[in-house]
């Protein structure tokens, strides 16, 4: 049986769970991890996101609609919340619009949609998708560009409408981009690597 294109390039990648107990300090020991992580021999990239590939994506937001559209129920969208290395570091085809800048606290929330999401949402022209306004009752979202679909869910389901959240402190999951040489080594490094950072939180 053929594989199905997945979007995205999953060689070389591991993926560790992000800490289940976190506290004030989190995102200072999340920063200070993902660039030990970087600095070590092998590795290419780190990069954070909600559910790892092969997983369903479990968080969804209802009702969006663009802004413009008065009067409509909207639109079921599933939502992976990521950091601004993603789509780089998973091999995502950028096909519009540009790519997260770094996120901060202060920062207006902002979105990549797939092309599904982009279709349900009523656009049609692909180039002017970026920089409009999707909402619902409670939340409103920049959407920055637009990312070729991709397969989260290995499966002959078909491909859902999905945004990708600029919001790195949702991580559940790091994952970690390495060269082509052994792994064992790479794996006892970050083990001590995490071990020194999360205190509280076995490896």
């Amino acid at each position: 049986m053929a594989s199905l294109p997945k979007g995205f390039d999953e060689r070389n990648l591991l993926a560790v769970a992000a800490p289940g107990l976190t506290d004030s300090l989190f995102e200072t020991r999340h920063r200070m991890f993902i660039s030990s992580l970087k600095s070590l021999s092998g590795v290419e990239g780190v990069t954070t996101s909600t559910e790892i590939p092969g997983k369903q994506v479990e968080w969804s937001i209802y009702h969006l609609r663009d802004q413009s559209v008065a009067g409509k129920e909207g639109e079921r969208i599933s939502v992976l919340a990521v950091d601004e290395q993603f789509t780089s570091l998973m091999g995502m085809r950028m096909l519009a619009g540009n790519n997260f800048q770094p996120w901060s606290e202060g920062r207006r929330k902002e979105v990549l949609i797939n092309q599904k999401a982009m279709q349900v949402l009523g656009y049609t022209d692909l180039q002017s998708v970026p920089g409009r306004i999707i909402l619902n009752e409670r939340d409103t979202f920049l959407i920055r560009g637009v990312v070729g679909d991709f397969r989260q869910e290995f499966s002959r389901r078909p491909v859902e409408p999905l945004m990708l959240l600029n919001n790195p402190l949702r991580c559940n999951y790091y994952f970690i981009r390495y060269g082509d040489g052994p792994v064992s080594p790479l794996l006892s490094a970050i083990r001590d690597t995490w071990d020194k950072t999360f205190l509280l939180n076995p490896f």
